[in-house]
């Protein structure tokens, strides 16, 4: 550099001229312009590719935080799908080996109407599993079948039937076929089965005198008895006959309309919605209320709610409303209950009304209200977790893995199948104290159950949620669990408190299944008066009463208006359970019997005896 320099000062020092010397600055000057120039050019270049390559890099930064959303929503709308298929075409039960198998059954389903098709039986809860037997590799245990039926058991339940004896006896047809004279009755050879006499809807006429009173003949008409509805066609036993349809057996009062009109009978749905109301509110209304009030002193309840569609209910098309399911513990000693309400929100407010003054358990699955409510009275009210709400969430995340082509170990392996198998052991120790009292199940949790439930938490700890092969519903599984740990631990400290909420899904079950057939509730109105119903009928079964003849005894010996207040000795008499109803169901069901059924006939007399003829 210096050398250079030292050359173009000695060239410098060379030139005389004044011009020429002016013509090699400018031309320098020039040069220095131009490298300036030069220069600027190349520097805003730079500075346009750094922002440029900014912007690629937020850009890429931006596509990959999309990308990274679409998969997760991807996953999501799979396991949907997945869950959405199975809930439509699949079994729904929740137990691991039928899960485990389930999705080899998915690709061959079997014939669903197949009678050696094990039972999927919904009604009971969470039986203890039997560890699945060994499989091939590649494959998953087989579903078990149901058990053989207990010898005797047929005679033991059509011995409980009213009974008639017919003999099919024609000597003449005898005659011809084996010859007169030809043949003898050496013994009968019986066969029982089951016959149905349908219901009959018949036009009853009853008379009452009219006299004629003292030497003034004042004429007197003496009043009907048991009137329902003076001018009405509505008696006691064609409304039982209507609400146990609906209420009961889950069908819509179109259908009944239907039916009646093919028989003959004009009965309109609208008049038939009509005495719904009207006798849910004259008649039903204080036994259900007592109902609630025998519930609430029993000091532990299980709570749950589920959608209802009102369509006059003064707000905007869509907007649901909620029936709210009470039920006394499983575990109670006490009588079953359980009672409907109809509320058009799930809020809170519906705890603080119906639990005024409330103090014992509530057991409930892990929606928000129920833990405001708690929070709100103190130590007075206790709220309890649902174990069935953890194992759901679970048997989801199993669901939507993809198991085909893995042998039983790496099944086994799964972080789903592991939380399963642990809430398994967990029911198989409870289901092993269901016979005991309280302070013995109390005792036997504290001692078997607790280390069960502890070695739950601890696995659910041990997860890596950040772990990418984690899926979204395992996700949700893991966090469900220990948020609520505090509420799923609180039947260890009780020997009074179920493990689960199924009981108040059980009991809803009945309102479910008519839901999908009615479709919605016109009116408040009607939906207030189906609380009422769904209260009664439910409480009737649950007490293992004839719900139409509990119906038909409540019309007979209600209250005929709520304003009638009634004491709480001769609520109790309106029970399903008291013996005056109980009393009354046998008469009713001797006396149709006595009606409705023809007598047996006589055994047949006169050639039992007869000597064979050559």
């Amino acid at each position: 550099m210096k050398a250079l320099l030292d050359s173009f000062i000695q060239e410098i020092n060379q030139i005389d001229d004044a011009a020429e010397l002016r013509r090699r600055l400018v031309a320098l000057k020039s040069e220095e312009i131009e490298l300036r120039n030069r220069e600027s050019e190349y520097l805003r270049s730079q500075e346009e590719a750094a922002l440029l390559y900014q912007q690629l890099q937020d850009e890429a930064k931006g596509l990959r935080r999309e990308n990274a959303e679409m998969k997760k929503e991807l996953e999501k709308l799979e396991a949907k799908d997945k869950l959405d298929t199975n809930r439509l075409f699949g079994r729904k039960t929740e137990k691991i080996d039928d899960l485990l198998d389930g999705q080899d059954a998915a690709a061959a389903p079997g014939d669903p109407l197949s009678e050696d098709a094990a039972p999927d039986d919904e009604s009971k809860g969470p039986a203890p599993e039997e560890g699945h037997e060994k499989a091939a590799p590649g494959k998953v245990a087989a579903r078990r079948r149901g058990g053989k039926r207990r010898a005797g058991k047929r005679t033991e339940d059509l011995g409980r039937l009213p009974q008639r004896t017919v003999y099919e006896y024609d000597p003449d047809e005898l005659d011809r076929t084996y010859g007169k004279g030809n043949w003898r009755v050496v013994s009968w050879h019986g066969s029982t089965k089951k016959e149905v006499i349908p219901a009959i809807i018949y036009a009853k006429t009853t008379y009452t005198p009219v006299i004629s009173v003292g030497l003034e003949h004042m004429m007197v008409s003496v009043p009907q008895k048991d009137v329902l509805l003076p001018g009405s066609d509505a008696t006691s036993s064609l409304v039982s006959w209507l609400m146990n349809n609906k209420f009961g057996l889950s069908l819509p009062v179109y259908r009944m309309e239907s039916e009646l009109a093919r028989r003959g009978i004009p009965l309109s749905r609208q008049t038939m919605n009509n005495w719904i109301i009207r006798f849910a509110r004259d008649f039903f209304c204080q036994p259900a209320a007592h109902m609630a009030e025998l519930l609430k002193e029993s000091g532990c309840t299980q709570c749950d709610e589920t959608t209802l569609l009102v369509i006059n209910d003064g707000r905007k098309a869509g907007r649901k409303s909620f029936f709210w399911i009470h039920v006394t513990s499983e575990l109670s000693d006490g009588h079953p209950i359980a009672v409907f309400t109809y509320e058009p929100d799930r809020s809170t407010r519906h705890l603080r009304e119906f639990y005024k003054d409330y103090v014992g358990k509530i057991i409930c699955d892990a929606y928000c209200a129920y833990q405001t409510f708690e929070s709100e009275n103190g130590e007075s009210v206790i709220i309890c977790g649902c174990w069935m709400h953890s194992r759901r969430r679970w048997a989801e995340a199993l669901r939507v893995r993809d198991i085909r082509g893995l042998n039983e170990e790496e099944i086994d392996a799964l972080p789903e199948a592991k939380a399963l198998r642990l809430i398994v052991d967990i029911y198989r120790e409870e289901n092993l104290l269901k016979g005991l009292d309280a302070g013995g199940r109390l005792r036997g949790r504290q001692r078997k159950v607790r280390e069960k439930v502890d070695a739950y938490f601890s696995f659910l700890e041990s997860i890596d949620l950040d772990d990418p092969s984690v899926s979204e519903k395992m996700k949700d599984a893991v966090r469900y669990s220990l948020n609520q740990r505090k509420y799923l631990s609180r039947f260890l400290e009780y020997g009074d408190v179920p493990i689960d909420n199924g009981a108040s899904e059980r009991n809803a079950k009945t309102l479910a299944v008519g839901r999908g057939n009615w479709l919605f509730c016109t009116s408040p109105k009607g939906a207030e008066a189906s609380a009422i119903m769904y209260s009664i009928v439910t409480t009737a079964k649950a007490n293992g009463a004839d719900v139409y003849f509990y119906l038909k005894y409540l019309l007979e010996n209600a209250p005929s208006t709520p304003e009638l207040k009634v004491g709480k000795k001769y609520l109790e008499k309106l029970m399903p359970w008291s013996e005056e109803y109980r009393e009354y169901e046998a008469k009713q069901k001797k006396e149709l019997v006595e009606n409705c059924l023809p007598p047996s006939d006589e055994e047949p007399t006169g050639r039992k005896l007869m000597k064979y003829t050559a």
